[in-house]
């Protein structure tokens, strides 16, 4: 009998006490998601009713974060040393801003590159049957590899303006057999009078030219001298020095030159730049709320009336036995 009551004690206290204790431990989870602009003066609501019980706050930790960012790319840099504005807007959505958040260069090796190198060149006052020079160097200068090379261009196109007459350099030559009334002209067979003032060239121009080397319908004698006396060659012929006063027939020639040449092979960098928009950026937190604690005067009651629920529970109980018990005695008795 007294161990039943014993028991019977120790159950309903456990029963009491892990009441309490479930009271105490009742706690809401809530999943909160701010913006990241206002995540620094963001403080979850102190109370909060459940199912019309009041909860207040006891915590709140980080879930996850969501970045909204964009991307703006600076191509064909030499070098790495590039600095992104430090806000920024959108290229592709205006209405979008944002702080630099990261940087990153991404390296390119340029190779075969490859560039037409063209140059127009002028000769001015040439004789007009001048030869153009079929090539023509020049310099060339590799912005990316800062790289300067001599190209060797090539003849395309040429322009000869309209033909003039103009003094040339005087031509110098040699008369042959000076002791004689006639003489001749060094590598010529035609023989020219003999004149002690200056040399005759008047009806004899294409022959003196043609001596001389030169095109008959390229260059004209406009005035002839002695510029000696006569002497004697190594073959014993009496010879005596001439000038000749010459003009030339002479125009302006515009080249064009052309080549593509190979380019060194060069490094170039692209900067992307990260921009976070915290206006678009969420924060997700795990807001924690347990039930209000109770007072001294609720627990106090609380207490008084379940020492007194157990008193009359017990009681009962213990009667309830003790009838039990007798009825069985009574059966006894009355069966002997």
């Amino acid at each position: 009998m007294r161990k039943m009551t014993l028991f019977i004690l120790s159950f309903l206290m456990v029963i009491s006490s892990g009441t309490i204790t479930a009271f105490a431990k009742d706690t809401k989870n809530e999943t909160v998601t701010v913006f990241l602009s206002e995540f620094q003066n963001y403080k979850p609501d102190e109370e909060k009713e459940f199912d019309g019980k009041k909860y207040v706050l006891k915590e709140f930790t980080f879930q996850s974060r969501y970045n909204s960012v964009f991307k703006i790319t600076a191509e064909n840099l030499k070098s790495k040393e590039y600095t992104a504005p430090p806000k920024a807007v959108n290229p592709d959505n205006e209405e979008q801003s944002g702080t630099l958040m990261d940087i990153q260069f991404l390296e390119k090796t340029n190779s075969n590159r490859k560039q037409f190198v063209s140059k127009t060149v002028t000769y001015p006052a040439v004789p007009i049957d001048y030869i153009i020079p079929g090539t023509y160097n020049t310099d060339y200068y590799d912005k990316e590899t800062d790289i300067t090379l001599t190209a060797e261009l090539k003849l395309s196109d040429s322009v000869r303006s309209k033909a003039y007459w103009s003094k040339a350099d005087n031509l110098d030559g040699v008369i042959t057999g000076y002791d004689g009334q006639r003489y001749s002209l060094k590598n010529s067979s035609v023989f020219i009078p003999k004149n002690e003032e200056k040399p005759i060239y008047k009806g004899y121009e294409k022959d003196i030219l043609k001596s001389l080397n030169l095109n008959p319908d390229n260059y004209r004698i406009t005035d002839s001298k002695w510029t000696g006396s006569s002497y004697y060659n190594t073959d014993g012929q009496l010879c005596r020095n001439c000038s000749y006063s010459i003009e030339a027939l002479m125009c302006n020639i515009t080249a064009e030159y052309g080549k593509e040449i190979q380019l060194p092979d060069s490094v170039s960098y692209t900067a992307v730049s990260s921009y976070l928009d915290a206006n678009s950026s969420t924060v997700t937190l795990n807001v924690i709320y347990e039930r209000a604690p109770i007072s001294n005067t609720v627990i106090a009651v609380s207490a008084v009336i379940g020492i007194l629920i157990i008193s009359v529970l017990t009681a009962a109980i213990l009667i309830f036995l003790s009838k039990r018990k007798q009825t069985a005695a009574d059966e006894t008795v009355h069966y002997k």
